[in-house]
């Protein structure tokens, strides 16, 4: 069990690695208006917490889909709720008690 949960990481480490690379981060003075504007949604946002520093937004376009969106910032702006949906857990959390499983 241990040899493939050691496997697992190994390869999840290559893949983000991979990804970095195809992908680069874009650096704010690489972007472009709308870019820097879907940048400022996002930092503003929950996941951004307001903190825009170089560090939050280098640290949160290496996470989740806003690296791609920065791509493309019509699609990171088509919908804005999709910003702040609630986790699953907490969807499953307001299902009446028989409808769960524990």
């Amino acid at each position: 069990m241990a040899r493939i949960f050691a496997l697992l990481m190994l390869v999840a480490a290559a893949t983000a690695a991979a990804a970095g690379e195809r992908f680069p981060i874009l650096q704010p003075d690489q972007m472009n208006a709308e870019q820097k504007k879907l940048l400022e949604v996002l930092l503003a946002g929950p996941r951004g917490g307001g903190n825009a520093s170089p560090e939050a937004v280098q640290k949160m376009l290496r996470g989740g889909p806003f690296n791609a969106w920065m791509r493309s910032p019509d699609l990171g702006n088509r919908d804005p709720r999709r910003l702040s949906l609630p986790r699953l857990s907490t969807l499953i959390s307001q299902l009446p008690p028989r409808s769960r499983k524990t």
